[in-house]
């Protein structure tokens, strides 16, 4: 094989004696500053990548296409878009993962607004909304219901902030206490 071929029709192979399109490259191609800095696009047997060597270390699974379907970090994609890693983040405010800043290795979330435990949860014992530092509505597999509690122990768990404040309160549109249960330094008051 040649180094380059440039047929009477005006294709130009490298790598290749018998170009099939204007330009034909059987081989990797790269664009960069030096060999250990540099953008590099390519094809094997069974899909299209495009990566980056920064500081001497390869990235080639930047983006995959194989099969019609686009992989990022994965050279396997099994989705028409597969994103693999411990994170993914949709314009500034959404982000998916499984990572610790959008739930753990083994429970992912859906985080909003950059606040780590802000989001839905989906654990292997249910599904949690949080805020702030915890989650503080959680729907078990069993069909329960917690506030302020991740095991409720009852169709509906209601756990009290703590001491000198309601557990359930009821208000009229004015404002006006219509009762409540009550949490008074460990007791309840209806």
């Amino acid at each position: 094989t040649q180094a380059m071929t440039i047929k009477n029709d005006g294709a130009v192979g490298i790598g290749t004696n018998n170009p099939s399109s204007t330009l034909h490259v059987n081989s990797e191609i790269s664009v960069g500053a030096d060999d250990n800095n540099r953008a590099m696009f390519g094809y094997t047997p069974s899909r299209f990548y495009l990566g980056t060597r920064q500081s001497g270390t390869n990235y080639l699974n930047t983006v995959s296409v194989t099969s019609g379907n686009v992989g990022i970090g994965t050279a396997t994609p099994g989705y028409g878009l597969d994103v693999y890693g411990t994170n993914a983040r949709v314009g500034t405010n959404l982000r998916l993962g499984n990572g610790t800043s959008a739930g753990n290795a083994n429970d992912p979330a859906i985080t909003v607004s950059g606040y780590t435990n802000a989001g839905i949860y989906f654990e292997n014992s249910g599904v949690g909304l949080g805020a702030g530092t915890g989650k503080y509505l959680f729907l078990n597999s069993s069909g329960s219901v917690g506030i302020g509690e991740s095991t409720p122990d009852g169709k509906l768990h209601v756990k009290s902030g703590g001491s000198g404040s309601y557990v359930i309160r009821g208000q009229n549109s004015s404002g006006n206490d219509l009762g409540g249960l009550y949490d008074a330094s460990g007791d309840a008051e209806i």
